[in-house]
């Protein structure tokens, strides 16, 4: 076997001479023969405005040299079904499209948070929870607003009526036995003095999960 030279990635590889390789791999190769490198190119060349390769336009209307860069390029203010960055979500809640921020999913943050945020003038810690006074998700405005320090407090803040053998679901407000609401799983609930019970009854759990995810492959995480 005798060692080449990969001209792409520089590595060192052992081939046979009768294979006749020049490159260390296929993905190698591919790079080295994309567009006006392919030994049977032919045609119009033009320049990607995204990544600047140098491709064979298959239509008088080609601007970029594949699906990825027109994602790319399509991606944020320049989509056509762009709407200002800001999403409603089936539980309620609005995000806004913010891929700098430090906690974004996907690139978005939840919009009461930001509004917090903006108030009180620093960042959220992870445990930090905002709560909506009137119940409603999608009112962010600042004076219905409230800063708690933990998801336990979440929690209070939403249970209104409370006893040893009754409490309050906090999606249907109905008073109803402690048999009807699941426990919550582990001990930290009980080494927080936190109530032994969920926020929500099991009716109310399992027509969110339905509405979520109507195929039924797991209810997703919702943010507070």
């Amino acid at each position: 076997m005798v060692k080449s030279k990969c001209p792409v990635c520089k590595k060192q590889f052992s081939a046979y001479p009768s294979w006749h390789q020049t490159y260390c791999s296929r993905a190698c190769m591919h790079v080295a023969q994309r567009g006006a490198g392919h030994p049977r190119w032919k045609g119009e060349t033009r320049d990607c405005p995204v990544c600047g390769m140098t491709f064979k336009p298959g239509e008088k209307s080609q601007r970029f040299c594949s699906i990825k860069c027109v994602g790319l390029a399509h991606r944020g203010p320049n989509h056509g079904n762009w709407k200002g960055g800001r999403v409603p979500l089936r539980a309620g809640y609005i995000r806004i499209r913010m891929p700098e921020h430090p906690a974004n999913v996907c690139g978005y943050v939840v919009e009461h948070r930001l509004v917090m945020e903006r108030h009180i003038g620093r960042l959220l810690e992870p445990t930090e929870e905002v709560h909506h006074r009137d119940g409603n998700r999608s009112n962010n405005d600042i004076s219905n607003l409230v800063l708690l320090k933990s998801t336990g407090d979440h929690r209070r803040a939403h249970a209104t009526y409370r006893t040893e053998t009754h409490k309050q679901c906090t999606r249907c407000l109905i008073v109803k036995p402690r048999s009807d609401f699941s426990r919550n799983a582990g001990r930290g609930a009980l080494r927080r003095h936190e109530d032994p019970n969920q926020v929500h009854c099991k009716q109310c759990t399992r027509q969110a999960q339905r509405v979520a995810n109507p195929r039924g492959h797991g209810c997703p995480r919702l943010s507070k």
